[in-house]
């Protein structure tokens, strides 16, 4: 089975399209804390997730146990979901070919995310791997994709066309690895239209500042929509929920995941913990009411308790195991 074909499997198996990062960053418990909390995340969002992406410079940067941690977090990980190594890795064939041997021979990863910039050359080591795939970056979220990636040549096309143009020559040569392509979602509404059908990763959402409103998506345009471990991060939570109903077709299901702001767990590191995630959580019915007003009915919770692999579902807050439940999911279908 080619790469494209596993990871539209998953897809159609979760109706997701959810590419869960991983990118830890110890805080005062040093790699322990970091090993639990990648545990609470992929135990969370499997059920949802079509693909887990680690960013391999955060485990790099914890030195050799980081590195440990990333073998331990990629053996346990489940044999549906794929994995993208996000490497961005470019050098020269030779040395890519011995990135290729590690990351797909020795690690068995699902795909890599690789920078194109060095020519045809310098990804044709990762291109003869039967089952796997390669993100090319070709319009990233940063603002300096503008300083070269979305730069116009004299033709008429965007520097990230010709990044296009050697994943196309991969596919008229009928390589074994799928070529795909990362396209910002700060800039993905401009670009998207000349990015070839292939795989996408469109990264940015949340604190990057991507929005999701800026790609026009029709009403109704979606049977399921997922919002998973990110509307703590943002601001106008409630314009989000608006446009995530807006999109969801009539008889559709939306579910959103998030942080349980009743979390005995939460309270506690909320006290230790000096970032900001722990200050935008929710409580059950406060998003039960917002599902409500944006037309769901059949609304169900999932409840998650980490450290703890299980999670219950029903159609009533208040419990008293709520205090336990660290965080949890609303299901609802859209009014017809």
């Amino acid at each position: 089975m080619r790469y494209a074909e596993r990871l539209q499997q998953r897809i159609t198996t979760t109706g997701s399209r959810l590419c869960v990062g991983l990118d830890p960053r110890p805080g005062h418990g040093g790699v322990p804390s970091v090993r639990d909390f990648l545990h609470q995340i992929v135990t969370e969002t499997a059920p949802w997730a079509a693909a887990f992406k680690p960013n391999i410079a955060y485990f790099e940067a914890m030195g050799i146990e980081g590195i440990r941690l990333l073998e331990d977090l990629l053996d346990d990980m489940p044999s549906d979901i794929p994995v993208i190594l996000d490497a961005k890795r470019s050098d020269i064939g030779e040395t890519q070919k011995y990135y290729a041997q590690g990351y797909f021979g020795g690690w068995n990863v699902d795909a890599v995310t690789l920078n194109p910039f060095l020519g045809y050359d310098s990804i044709e080591p990762f291109l003869d791997w039967q089952g796997k795939g390669i993100y090319l970056l070709a319009v990233t979220s940063n603002p300096g994709s503008a300083d070269f990636q979305r730069q116009q040549l004299a033709d008429g096309r965007a520097v990230f066309q010709l990044v296009t143009a050697l994943g196309e020559r991969a596919r008229a040569e009928d390589r074994k690895t799928d070529v795909g392509y990362v396209v910002g979602l700060t800039h993905a509404a401009d670009v998207l239209s000349k990015i070839p059908d292939a795989p996408l990763l469109v990264p940015g959402l949340g604190a990057q500042g991507g929005d999701l409103t800026a790609l026009d998506f029709a009403d109704g345009r979606f049977d399921v929509v997922l919002c998973i471990g990110v509307i703590q991060l943002i601001e106008q939570h409630l314009a989000v929920l608006k446009e995530l109903a807006r999109v969801t077709k009539p008889g559709g299901t939306l579910l959103v995941q998030t942080l349980h702001n009743c979390s005995l767990q939460r309270k506690v590191l909320g006290l230790f913990e000096r970032s900001k995630k722990f200050d935008k959580m929710y409580a059950m019915d406060e998003l039960h009411k917002v599902f409500r007003e944006y037309g769901f009915e059949h609304i169900e919770y999932l409840k998650m308790y980490h450290p703890f692999k299980f999670v219950t579902k029903g159609e009533r807050a208040g419990k008293m195991s709520d205090v336990f439940c660290t965080s949890f999911a609303l299901k609802g279908r859209k009014k017809n």
